[in-house]
């Protein structure tokens, strides 16, 4: 979201267009999140293993 308010690229490989074809466009990207579609695979599944190692620890308290 910086990026696109700030008007700098995003290294390549870090996101897709609404084609599913890579894109440096920080603007793609934020419209693309805040419309309501999928969110990259890689970050769903960072917030997974997020939700999974906050779940263990709390766990063992």
């Amino acid at each position: 979201m910086l990026n696109a308010k700030n008007g700098v690229s995003i290294p390549q490989g870090w996101a897709v267009d609404a084609k599913g074809r890579p894109t440096t466009d920080p603007v793609d990207v934020s419209e693309r999140l805040s419309s309501g579609t999928p969110i990259p695979e890689a970050v769903a599944c960072e917030l997974q293993n997020l939700a999974k190692r906050l779940g263990v620890t709390l766990s063992f308290q």
